[in-house]
């Protein structure tokens, strides 16, 4: 549902996102056709796509449908380890800048036909959901214009999918514009890459990193500019097209989803303990009968922070190298021992043990 109020567009994060597995971040997904185009770009730079496909779940994933969905956090971690093995931080803004598939979805479609930017604008974020899932997004007017969008927490290695979906988007609000307007600013949360330059080339003169959220701005004189390409027939029809499927994605309300996400919301901020209460009262429920709610789903709070936990501390030990004190304080442990005890029970070994266990077996493939 898109509300507007005090200048801004907004899309409710219930009705982004669409449940695969209500207890997965794999709830979380983005049109199957993102992977369009992948394969041969990674053959050029010598890398196997099905390896990397495979190690990702994604290796029977149906690239030719028009309806297929793909868990979001298979395609971002596919595209993290298609990085690596480029040795390329800024691989997924590489493709997506070579790639000539990005502009074939009936979203791009609908916003090369918009009015004007504004319509542009506010059209992306009512059917962004169609390309993929975001906890949340909006637009605001004021002064200039500001796109933002955020991932759901649960989405943990987000550079290259962040980088390739604010590729898309500037390329498809460009095209409602005259050739010699563009963003004024782009702030990105993702990591600061070694060089900018690509980013400053595709998406803006003026890049952050970094930030707590995705933003494109654009400059007010910009908005009501005519689009040299508008057609108001085609425009209307792609909108009636984009809405029928819109209503096909909804899903029911989600209540382990949205738990998952608030604990995760807690952890990131760093803010205040991510415990039955707080995440009851931020969710204007009693402790009792958010409990009582997991329980008719056949879950507890208390075991999806464990599972969270277990999550988080397996990526970190594996790709970090942060101390093992330091993960242990992230992860809300008051001792190091108490976090070895968990780690044993989860992966049948001290953290230290599983650290080096998972870098050895790296070394031998």
């Amino acid at each position: 549902m898109v509300k507007t109020e005090n200048g801004r567009t907004r899309l409710n994060s219930a009705s982004a996102s669409v449940s695969a597995d209500s207890q997965s971040r794999d709830a979380f997904l983005v049109h199957c056709r993102s992977l369009n185009g992948l394969p041969s770009y990674l053959a050029l730079r010598g890398i196997d796509y099905s390896s990397l496909a495979a190690q990702a779940g994604l290796a029977d994933a149906d690239t030719s449908s028009t309806d297929c969905y793909i868990a979001l956090n298979a395609f971002a971690h596919l595209l993290e380890m298609a990085s690596e093995a480029a040795d390329d931080d800024c691989l997924g803004l590489r493709w997506t800048g070579q790639d000539d598939q990005g502009g074939r979805s009936t979203l791009a479609l609908c916003l090369r036909y918009v009015p004007n930017l504004r319509a542009g604008l506010e059209t992306l974020v009512r059917f962004m959901a169609l390309y993929v899932d975001v906890a949340s997004a909006e637009v605001q007017f004021d002064g200039n214009a500001t796109l933002s969008w955020r991932y759901s927490p649960l989405i943990v290695r987000r550079d290259q999918i962040t980088d390739r979906t604010a590729c898309l988007f500037v390329g498809w609000l460009n095209a409602a514009l005259p050739r010699t307007e563009f963003p004024v600013e782009v702030r990105l949360a993702r990591r600061k890459p070694k060089s900018a330059a690509l980013h400053r080339a595709l998406l803006a003169s003026n890049v952050q990193f970094d930030a707590n959220q995705n933003e494109i701005v654009f400059s007010q004189r910009c908005l009501d500019l005519p689009n040299p390409q508008a057609d108001g027939d085609l425009f209307r029809a792609l909108c009636d097209l984009n809405g029928r499927l819109m209503r096909e994605r909804r899903r029911q309300d989600d209540i382990v989803l949205k738990v998952r996400e608030e604990i995760m919301d807690l952890v990131r901020l760093d803010e205040r303990p991510a415990t039955l209460d707080v995440v009851a009262r931020r969710m204007g429920l009693s402790a009792r009968g958010l409990q009582r709610r997991l329980s008719h789903n056949g879950t507890s709070f208390n075991d999806l922070v464990d599972g969270l936990r277990r999550e988080t501390a397996q990526r970190l030990l594996e790709e970090s190298d942060l101390m093992i004190s330091e993960i242990a304080y992230r992860l809300g442990f008051s001792s190091i021992g108490n976090f070895t005890r968990a780690a044993k029970r989860w992966f049948g070994r001290s953290p230290r043990d599983y650290r080096s266990h998972m870098q050895s077996s790296r070394a031998r493939k």
